[in-house]
């Protein structure tokens, strides 16, 4: 291998492909990455909301997609807390 790579000019590496992942937390609704007090008030902030149709209607905090912010999204919301 060294003498193949040698022997055609010492060609610098090239990049043969290129994959962008997005990571995203699903209690982290100011999306800086971490799960903290700020999350947890804009949670509170739509404790009980109902009629959450659409992902961002109530902030996004209808983590289980059942259209009301209640302890089922709390429960969730706990998995994550202080999340690394």
């Amino acid at each position: 291998m060294y003498d193949l790579w040698n022997d055609n000019g010492k060609c610098p590496p090239e990049l043969m492909q290129q994959v962008q992942i997005q990571l995203t937390i699903p209690a982290d609704f100011n999306r800086d990455f971490v799960v903290d007090i700020v999350d947890l008030a804009q949670f509170c902030a739509n404790w009980l909301a109902t009629e959450c149709v659409e992902p961002n209607d109530c902030g996004r905090t209808d983590l289980i997609d059942d259209g009301t912010v209640n302890g089922l999204d709390f429960a969730e919301f706990a998995k994550y807390w202080l999340w690394p």
